[in-house]
């Protein structure tokens, strides 16, 4: 073997408090909440990840990033509209959501708005839309609890 040699010998003795010892990784930094800059990275890099669930049609990523108290459209029950947005994704044969100008802002330590204008494009439907995500701090993560379409094809 020729890691052999990078053991330490049988017979020597090894000072058990002169060891090295790894350290665990630190926990991740929860995010503050008000008005940080952490709070705007991390919201901004949720809409992203939802921009990608929703691309890569993984339906129950998807609708994760929605929260209890999301606010379906058209006044549709919670089920009815996850059964609508399963249909709406698995429909497709591919699914480009593209994000740019997101604009994040913070209103309190549980509260976030995002602006953005998104391009859906699939085999039979393209669409340019600026949006608008409410979103709120449920259970230390952030969820999307409104979503509005403010303006169509810019």
């Amino acid at each position: 073997m020729p890691d052999a040699e990078l053991l330490p010998e049988a017979e020597e003795e090894v000072d058990p408090h002169n060891r090295i010892v790894p350290l665990e990784p630190l926990p991740p930094v929860l995010d503050s909440g008000f008005g940080s800059e952490s709070a705007d990275v991390a919201v901004e890099a949720l809409i992203r990840d939802w921009a990608v669930a929703w691309s890569e049609q993984r339906i129950e990523d998807y609708l994760s990033f929605y929260g209890g108290s999301f606010r379906p459209p058209r006044n549709m029950s919670r089920p009815r509209w996850e059964s609508w947005r399963e249909e709406r994704l698995s429909a497709p044969a591919f699914i480009r959501v593209t994000l740019d100008s997101v604009e994040v802002r913070i209103e309190g330590v549980n509260r976030a708005l995002v602006e953005f204008r998104q391009a859906y494009t699939s085999e039979a439907y393209n669409d340019v839309v600026t949006k608008r995500l409410e979103l709120s701090r449920e259970r230390g993560r952030w969820r999307i609890t409104a979503e509005t379409v403010v303006q169509r094809g810019r």
